[in-house]
């Protein structure tokens, strides 16, 4: 392009060697004027050029961060963020010693007639022994584990070991009636466990007719049932066996609590329900015993109460080995994502570019288990996570944004005006997708930083079903979306052409001007000024000093990238006043030319200009001095 507006002066040259040649050597030149005129317009023949495009025009390269996408131009960048690693420490709660329980319960005064007199037999009579709050028949477990990590602020729930069982005895001693009870009865009798505590399973293990017999009693709800509604007889003087599995418990303050860093079991266990005996059952007795009921009545032998003995423990320490938790985590900076492969005219200070609802894209993964959640303070007045885009060590702008729970696995923050509605790579489909607004988020990007940093507000780790150890998350970020110019956006393309060797002969001649017409056929979407230029040797600027030149203005094409706009275009090369194009082709060394795109508009693969029907004339007659 630039080549066309030198065709004047190549031709200039041409013309120089031509006239030259003409000149017979048996002539004494030295005697003779060698200047030769013409008064006429000279018209040199008309030219075109190829298309130029954009993507040329922009000088991209394989290392930009400028890509073609489908034909449109996208800004298109990324990198990785500093990983963060949390520890999970592992937890086991020391072996709880549980104080044995001795205790006794009364017989109900409405269980059948102590005085009851018979000649010969015993009667059909049931003696019930209901425990009661002041009977006392309960256990404790307090207990606390080792420190866990400094990290953890709560412990939402915990999930034991398989093999934890909390084994409990019950024997039963009826005193005076030892000798003549054969059989306990069982009668809805159960265990009140804490609320927040559950077990996978209970076993009731017992003699009845002296067989080892044992139960699947059911558990949940705070409560055990031991017997249930069905009257379960167990053979008198031997123990009863209650053993629990430990599953889960939920960590509130009943039962199980946290605080200072460590989990406590403060847990009351307490028997319900009712034992019975019955005098039915008093067989086998010898006539000693027969003659002791005759004179002295039942009360003789039904006992007034029940010593009731419990021994509880843990068979073993209680390891934790999975915990809902929560941790906070200050993230360590991200790398920031560096801008430092831009296209040339990309630095350029007055370039500002408006993206289409831009979206900072951040991909976030975790190695914790599916269900952990994490949550920065989404409370914080002024937002959970700052956004800065810095250009020589200067803020160009500073965003504040609230982001909410991102869960464990793979996610995609995206930040942008309307996340709902920003694009995303086809690659992320699958992520998790946090949409996360950020208002005005262009004031970022439109004058193109060294580099944005996003800076995270500690991190509330919901931790789900973890299992104690080192967890990391780390990330990585993307930028990708179209490039649009923003209004009042300068795109500078010059290109200076050497045109010394070209001017040596060149420089002989002079005129009154230089006309140089063309068509424009253009798609871009930017107004386009076309300018000229021309340097000496020192590197000055002709131009405003020995000539002037009009800059040419060409309107910004407003249809489809598929169409195109043809526009009529004049350049005038004229000397200043006391100054010549001699003077101008004397101390050419470099020609100038200079595109300045302003305004708006979205930039398409296809976007280009170039000049038809290029034609120089030289106006005012040409003079060639050969002297």
């Amino acid at each position: 392009m630039k080549k066309n507006f030198l065709s004047g002066f190549a031709c200039l040259a041409l013309a120089s060697y031509l006239l030259s040649a003409c000149v017979d050597d048996k002539y004494d030149v030295n005697e003779m004027d060698m200047t030769i005129g013409s008064t006429s317009d000279l018209a040199l023949p008309s030219l075109s050029t190829g298309s130029i495009l954009l993507e040329n025009i922009m000088d991209l390269s394989d290392d930009d961060i400028i890509k073609v996408q489908d034909g449109e131009f996208r800004l298109v960048t990324s990198g990785q963020m500093s990983p963060t690693e949390t520890e999970v420490n592992p937890v086991t709660i020391s072996k709880p010693d549980i104080s044995p329980v001795h205790t006794t319960v009364k017989l109900n005064t409405n269980s059948g007639s102590a005085r009851y007199r018979a000649a010969a037999s015993i009667p059909d009579e049931t003696f019930k022994y209901t425990i009661k709050d002041a009977d006392r028949a309960y256990f404790e477990v307090n207990e606390q584990s080792n420190v866990i990590s400094e990290d953890v602020i709560d412990v939402k729930s915990i999930i034991f070991g398989d093999d934890i069982l909390l084994r409990s005895t019950l024997k039963l001693s009826f005193g005076n009636g030892d000798g003549f009870i054969k059989k306990i009865h069982l009668q809805n009798l159960s265990l009140s466990v804490p609320t927040d505590i559950s077990f996978k399973k209970g076993e009731l293990t017992y003699y009845q007719n002296g067989q080892l017999k044992t139960n699947q009693v059911s558990v949940g709800n705070g409560v055990v049932n031991i017997s249930g509604a069905n009257d379960v007889a167990v053979d008198a003087g031997t123990d009863l066996v209650l053993a629990l599995t430990l599953d889960k418990a939920s960590v509130k303050g009943n039962g199980i609590s946290f605080a200072d860093k460590k989990i406590e079991i403060n847990s009351l266990f307490k028997f319900n329900g009712t034992f019975a005996i019955k005098s039915a059952e008093f067989d086998g007795l010898s006539n000693a015993q027969l003659q002791q009921i005759q004179n002295s009545g039942l009360a003789s032998i039904i006992p007034q109460q029940v010593t009731f003995d419990i021994l509880s423990d843990f068979n073993k320490d209680i390891p934790v080995e999975r915990m809902d938790a929560v941790a906070i985590k200050a993230m360590s900076d991200p790398e920031p994502i560096v801008f430092d492969n831009l296209p040339n005219f990309l630095k350029d200070e007055s370039v500002k570019i408006v993206l289409n609802n831009p979206a900072l894209l951040i991909e976030w993964e975790s190695t914790f288990p599916a269900g952990t959640v994490f949550n920065p303070d989404a409370a914080a007045s002024a937002g959970n996570l700052t956004i800065r885009s810095i250009k020589n060590d200067q803020d160009i702008a500073v965003k504040r944004a609230t982001m909410t729970g991102v869960p464990s696995g793979k996610s995609i923050l995206v930040l942008a005006d309307d996340p709902a509605s920003a694009e995303i790579p086809a690659k992320y489909a699958s992520h998790n997708r946090i949409n996360v607004v950020v208002e005005n988020i262009n004031d970022l990007l439109k004058t193109i930083p060294d580099r944005i940093e996003v800076n995270f507000v500690p991190i509330t780790i919901a931790l789900k079903d973890v299992t104690p150890g080192l967890y990391s998350t780390g990330g990585s970020y993307c930028v990708d979306t179209p490039l649009e110019f923003l209004d009042g956006s300068k795109l500078v393309y010059e290109d200076v052409e050497d045109v010394e060797d070209d001017m040596s002969d060149a420089s002989d001649f002079d005129a009154k001007a230089i006309e140089i017409k063309a068509n424009v056929v253009t798609n871009l979407p930017m107004e386009l000024t076309l300018s000229v230029d021309a340097l000496d040797g020192s590197g000055r600027s002709l131009k405003g000093s020995v000539i002037d030149v009009n800059e040419v203005i060409v309107a910004a094409h407003r249809g489809l990238p598929s169409e195109s706009t043809t526009q009529p275009v004049v350049i005038n090369i004229t000397p200043r006043e006391g100054h010549s194009i001699r003077e101008l082709l004397q101390n050419m060394t470099q020609f100038v030319y200079r595109a300045e795109f302003n305004g708006d508009g979205k930039l398409y693969e296809n976007a280009s200009i170039k000049l038809t029907d290029v034609r120089a004339t030289i106006k005012g007659g040409v003079v060639y001095d050969a002297n």
